[in-house]
């Protein structure tokens, strides 16, 4: 089967979307199938991570923004498309590439599959015109995925005149073994002993690391997160609890001023972008992974794949009880869910779970059986059977 992936995000770019479409395309491809990734340049992050897989990898260097680009990417795409001669075209997300996606299917004449989010189509509710092509590109979609049953609720009521009996639950997966093999174990070690020395804290303290992995941004709850830290730090001076940043974002500067502030230098590390895969070591390296998404202008966090790859590694979350987390988060069994912009109830978890060992280790039991059930093969077999559905069994 012959597939075309357009898309505005893959890696090197950060995120959990760009993740979404990388294990998209390796998947497939190591199931055998020919995969061409129609996609942006990110230089800017860095190398491209090497595919596991027989991929080719487009990377379009267009410097219009936005809604700019769609016309760029409409024509390379349509032209990619009658050169490729694809039997799906496989769309990974909506931004940036939903209209170029349904353009290079029409060109080819083969059925379009959309894999959605949540926060692509929240953002295109206020403006008519925009509202008007999303409608157009997931009415004109043969099937959609979506990566939650809450996202599949939503999208449900924001476009009402979908078909709900075309919409399917695809969670995202992990890969358990990279998580939990001894070599990210041990440079997970190694990686603790860095940032503790770059703190000024002594291992033999027998500190809690907290950690975040995702877009340094408000919604991921960070400034939160801070701000239970520094409470915490006057309420109990003696707890050795740090905490560690890691990704890039719009935010970033508002909330190392924030550590500033609450002279919180030698507890809380900004360690800058890790880009995926190469985050197994990370999770090895905390404590207990932190994450209180909150709603910010139109965001909605649509899943947590970073909360479900700390749980792989035995690691309790802290997050909010709110959007898809729920779906990758056992309350009260892998992790504790809190109120959205709730910072007293960040504080307790935070509390509960630095001074009873006991309950660390509990939860995070829990959350290596939970984080079983999700894997990106499964994943990729899952979306292998949604487009040969939809292909003629020749192809």
């Amino acid at each position: 089967m012959r597939i075309l992936m357009p898309t505005s995000e893959f890696p090197p770019a950060p995120g959990g979307v760009s993740a979404v479409a990388w294990e998209q395309a390796n998947g497939l491809a190591k199931l055998g199938h020919e995969v061409v990734v129609e996609t942006l340049d990110f230089s800017q992050y860095g190398a491209p991570p090497t595919p596991e897989a027989d991929i080719d990898i487009r990377y379009r260097l267009i410097r219009a923004k936005a809604i700019k680009r769609v016309l760029p990417l409409s024509i390379h795409n349509r032209k990619t498309a009658k050169a490729f001669r694809p039997d799906v075209v496989l769309c990974p997300q909506y931004r940036g590439t939903g209209i170029p996606a349904m353009l290079a299917a029409g060109q080819a004449k083969c059925p379009l599959v959309m894999y959605l989010h949540s926060n692509e189509i929240r953002t295109e509710l206020s403006n008519p015109l925009r509202f008007f092509c999303v409608n157009k590109v997931l009415r004109s979609a043969a099937r959609l995925m979506t990566n939650t049953h809450n996202t599949k609720r939503l999208v449900s009521e924001w476009v009402p005149k979908l078909d709900k009996a075309n919409m399917i639950v695809v969670h995202p997966g992990i890969h358990l073994h990279r998580l939990q093999s001894p070599t990210a174990q041990a440079e997970g070690i190694q990686l603790r002993k860095e940032w503790l020395q770059k703190l000024g804290v002594k291992s033999d303290c027998s500190p809690i690391v907290l950690g975040s992995l995702s877009r340094v941004s408000l919604q991921k709850g960070i400034d939160v997160t801070i701000k239970s830290i520094a409470s915490i730090s006057r309420t109990h001076p003696n707890l050795p609890i740090v905490y560690i940043v890691g990704g890039v974002g719009p935010d970033a500067e508002q909330c190392q001023e924030m550590v500033r502030e609450h002279n919180l230098v030698n507890r809380v590390l900004f360690i800058g972008p890790i880009n995926y895969p190469n985050n197994t070591a990370f999770f090895n390296a905390i404590d207990v992974f932190v994450q209180p998404s909150q709603p910010y202008k139109v965001f909605i966090e649509s899943f947590g794949i970073s909360p479900l790859e700390a749980q792989a590694c035995g690691k309790p979350v802290i997050s909010t009880d709110w959007g898809g987390i729920p779906e990758a988060v056992v309350r009260d069994k892998s992790g504790i869910l809190v109120p959205v912009k709730n910072q007293q109830a960040v504080e307790d978890a935070i509390l509960k779970l630095a001074v009873d060992t006991e309950l660390r280790t509990r939860m995070g039991q829990a959350g290596i059986e939970h984080a079983k059930q999700f894997s990106w093969e499964k994943h990729a077999k899952q979306v292998e059977e949604v487009l040969l559905s939809l292909v003629p069994k020749s192809a």
